[in-house]
């Protein structure tokens, strides 16, 4: 379910072409998975990159970090989404977690015809995570926003919370979490990603002063525009905020195309469209120290269905 790619800085923009290169010649001879997803990509025994397609229809992505970050408790889980306005399908998931823990999802399979896509989830381990962080961009000149907002003078409109540890008992302290959402690509280069961080003081079983930031991040290639960040606050005793962004980028498809003429344009579905990317991860504190976490997201446009989904949260904030 998902789209381009990109390598961490223009130092490394030739070695991204050849990336595309390889992805595109074994692409030449892929059978399109779904007209609105559009992409098409290598069957099984023409898989590149560690992308393939089954006989029903099912995208793998072999070349996941949730293989090699020594996961607990791993589960892997079918979970299906919905078709949006403009067909893609959006993909939704909320759980509940203690802000001394940290926790890491990622897409391994995708059926665009049946809106579903299969997630290895499990508890990271400190290792786990500073793997992790090595291995993530660190966003820096434009790339780089992040916006500090306070809770809304009004109440906004009612975002759906999940079932929660009740946070009925007084519980003094000072808390912060994150949800951080992302695309990656077959080299497992993060494309683009958008991390929510809340703070909060909770007393007397309340919350109280939250406060939050998002920061997006998108690789620094041409082609790129955002819709920028918006936010939501909703909840009370407990506050969740969510931050939403769009983003949308040209150049994969260019490269391709610009590369390998008609066959660059039929490994993308002979789909010419932009590809978009939707995420909106969203942290709900809890007066008792506990925390929801979930997001929204979805991808389209041409070649999308070579990238997947991944996501992370814990205590503490993130970039």
């Amino acid at each position: 379910m998902h789209f381009t790619r990109r390598l961490e800085r223009d130092n490394r923009r030739g070695s991204y072409i050849a990336t595309v290169v390889a992805i595109v010649a074994g692409c030449t001879f892929a059978t399109t998975t779904n007209a609105v997803a559009g992409p098409a990509v290598p069957t099984a025994q023409n898989s590149v990159l560690g992308v393939s397609v089954d006989p029903s229809g099912w995208i793998h992505y072999s070349n996941v970090l949730a293989n090699s970050l020594d996961l607990q408790a791993a589960v892997n889980t079918t979970e299906s989404g919905k078709k949006g306005t403009n067909g893609a399908c959006v993909f939704s998931s909320a759980s509940t977690a203690d802000t001394k823990s940290a926790g890491y999802s990622e897409e391994t399979a995708y059926n665009p015809k049946t809106c579903q896509m299969i997630v290895r989830s499990g508890g990271l381990t400190a290792a786990g995570a500073a793997k992790l962080e090595a291995l993530t961009p660190k966003t820096s000149g434009a790339a780089q926003v992040s916006r500090q907002v306070g809770a809304p003078a009004v109440r906004s409109t009612k975002v759906a919370v999940p079932s929660t540890k009740p946070a009925t008992t007084a519980a003094l302290g000072t808390y912060s979490a994150f949800e951080k959402a992302s695309y990656v690509d077959p080299a497992i280069v993060t494309i683009t990603s958008v991390t929510t961080n809340l703070f909060w003081q909770a007393t007397g079983g309340r919350v109280v002063n939250p406060s939050g930031n998002a920061v997006p991040y998108a690789f620094s290639w041409d082609g790129w525009s955002s819709s920028g960040v918006s936010f939501k606050w909703s909840g009370s005793p407990t506050t969740q905020l969510q931050s939403f962004d769009t983003f949308h980028n040209t150049d994969f498809e260019k490269v391709v195309v610009g590369l390998l003429g008609v066959a660059g344009y039929a490994a993308c579905g002979w789909n010419g469209s932009a590809a978009n990317f939707y995420l909106a991860p969203w942290v709900n504190g809890i007066a008792s120290g506990y925390y929801n976490w979930g997001h929204s997201n979805s991808v389209s446009g041409g070649c999308s269905d070579l990238v997947h989904f991944r996501e992370n949260h814990g205590g503490g904030s993130s970039s």
